[in-house]
């Protein structure tokens, strides 16, 4: 079997919810938002454009997981977790 790398780029649009004390003004609602600091409320996925095509070699799969939370599991399980199999 062989295995291939897509790339692509997606346009998102996130909504939170900020619960502001009387006073706070609406910067400190985006500082909040900003800052990473909330779970949003809404996702709304609007456009996904495929970059880059590529064959992957079991090297590529490493690289392209290295220093997230998949880092250190094998080969085999990120195939068997992450590969869509193909239809013609």
């Amino acid at each position: 079997m062989k295995y291939a790398l897509v790339d692509s780029q997606a346009t998102v649009h996130f909504q939170y919810l900020v619960a502001l004390e009387e006073g706070q003004s609406l910067e400190v609602a985006k500082g909040l938002v900003t800052g990473k600091e909330l779970d949003d409320l809404t996702q709304c996925w609007e456009a996904e454009e495929v970059t880059a095509v590529r064959f992957a070699s079991d090297e590529d799969i490493e690289k392209a997981v290295e220093g997230s939370y998949m880092g250190s599991w094998g080969i085999p399980q990120l195939k068997e977790v992450f590969a869509i199999k193909a239809e013609d």
